[in-house]
């Protein structure tokens, strides 16, 4: 690969510790091996000749789609956020080597979560050895299936954004609609993929494997050589498009902003008006997370509901949290150098900033935190009584509560210890789902 041979100290000086790597694939693997506990246990896999794949493709199928979710939207931060290409974007590295060093982090992240994924599943391989075979290859096929349509479509997207002679303002919110787009393609090819499982279960069905092999091979083939093309050759002008569309400005005059919500704005207390803005950078630079979480939940209810006893069901509660802490922390991203970066030449003192970062964090949880509530109740409520749905109800929006606040606290004097607790709520979250 060009980046050993001709950037052998940037190599040593990007690379992520390993512990860290460690670290978050642990923690991305208590989800999934919580969930197959829950699901699987030692009941009936549900194997039919109609459906040869039964309960363990299903739950493959979800969550391979969530993986690709997180591959769909991390594209984004692969390919312009990452501290890795802000360095490497200052010097005079060929694309070529900029695509290799990509390329590599995105192959190492698919290598380790399979890894990872793998290890879940290894307990139930003696129990349909073929079903769970092909269980775990659906993941890192999915992965790949959804980097290859990601990266063309954001690509893509970027080069009409760059190309635009009167670039709009809303420019950041085009680069957030990309994934949703490739993400919602990629899904398609999952299922596809969930076809082709079943039908290499099924007797006499090899016409019909073979046609889902030809369709998933050129759909990646077109993607692969359309997103090689955009990035060998407009990579560099995208991503000064990027970098231009999403800063982070803090003032009273959003495009978005109606004159009468624009008016308001101006005549708030300094801490209202921080408040607002720094929630509406957020939900502008990361304008489908929460969508993406409660959709998440979602699934995972209704997964639950279809597969898990109804004397495991209470442990879903505690499942339920688990993406919030890993997936959407407006805690961290308030302490983004695009944030503070913003904040700093604004007349306001520090303890403004901290405050109106914190009540920022409670807005932007709202709606996650009610989508989990939500969940959790239409799970409950199909098995418990009304006053044990109210009583989880009521457990998971205090928990979610007392955690915003005391994360978003942290994280205004001391991030790497919000950090740090933020990843501990994720284990613990996971660790009560096994022991409840």
């Amino acid at each position: 690969m060009p980046m050993k041979s001709e950037f052998p100290s940037l190599r040593k000086y990007l690379r992520r510790p390993v512990p860290r790597r460690l670290l978050a694939c642990f923690l991305l693997g208590l989800p999934v091996l919580a969930l197959l506990s829950l699901c699987l246990g030692s009941g009936d896999l549900g194997l039919t000749p109609e459906h040869p794949g039964g309960t363990p493709l299903e739950i493959a199928f979800w969550l391979s789609s969530f993986g690709a979710a997180v591959v769909a939207f991390a594209m984004v931060e692969i390919l312009f956020r990452g501290e890795d290409v802000q360095v490497l974007a200052t010097l005079p590295v060929p694309t070529r080597v900029m695509r290799a060093w990509l390329m590599r982090r995105i192959w190492k992240f698919v290598g380790l979560s399979t890894i990872l994924y793998a290890a879940c599943w290894v307990v139930h391989i003696p129990r349909a050895p073929a079903v769970m075979t092909l269980c775990i290859a659906l993941w890192p096929m999915s992965l790949i299936l959804c980097a290859e349509v990601a990266s063309a479509s954001i690509l893509y997207t970027g080069d009409k954004s760059a190309r635009d002679p009167h670039p709009s303002p809303l420019s950041a919110m085009a680069f957030s609609t990309a994934p949703a787009i490739a993400l919602a393609v990629s899904l398609l090819g999952i299922l596809l993929l969930k076809l082709l499982a079943e039908a290499l279960l099924k007797p006499g069905f090899f016409h019909a494997a073979l046609t889902a092999t030809a369709i998933l091979g050129a759909l990646m083939a077109i993607c692969g050589l359309y997103a090689r093309h955009l990035f060998l050759r407009r990579y560099y002008g995208i991503l000064a498009g990027f970098l231009d569309a999403d800063r982070v400005v803090i003032n009273a005059e959003y495009d978005f902003l109606d004159d009468r919500l624009s008016r308001r704005l101006r005549s708030a207390s300094p801490v209202q008006a921080l408040r607002f803005a720094m929630a509406e950078q957020f939900r502008r630079r990361h304008a489908l997370s929460t969508v993406l979480l409660v959709t998440l939940i979602l699934v995972l209810c209704l997964v639950t509901l279809s597969t898990a006893p109804e004397n495991r069901l209470f442990s879903f509660a505690c499942l339920a949290m688990v993406p919030l802490f890993l997936f959407f922390k407006p805690w961290t991203a308030m302490q983004h150098s695009d944030f503070t970066d913003a904040l700093a030449g604004l007349p306001v003192s520090p303890a403004i900033v901290r405050r109106a970062s914190v009540r920022a964090c409670f807005d932007l949880v709202r709606l996650p935190l009610a989508g989990i509530a939500l969940c959790v109740a239409v799970t409950d409520i199909l098995a418990f009584s009304i006053l044990k749905t109210a009583l989880d109800v009521a457990v998971i929006l205090a928990s979610g509560l007392t955690a915003t606040a005391i994360l978003s606290v942290l994280a205004s004097s001391h991030p790497k210890t919000a950090t740090v607790v933020n990843y501990l709520f994720a284990v613990s979250a996971a660790i009560l789902a096994f022991i409840l």
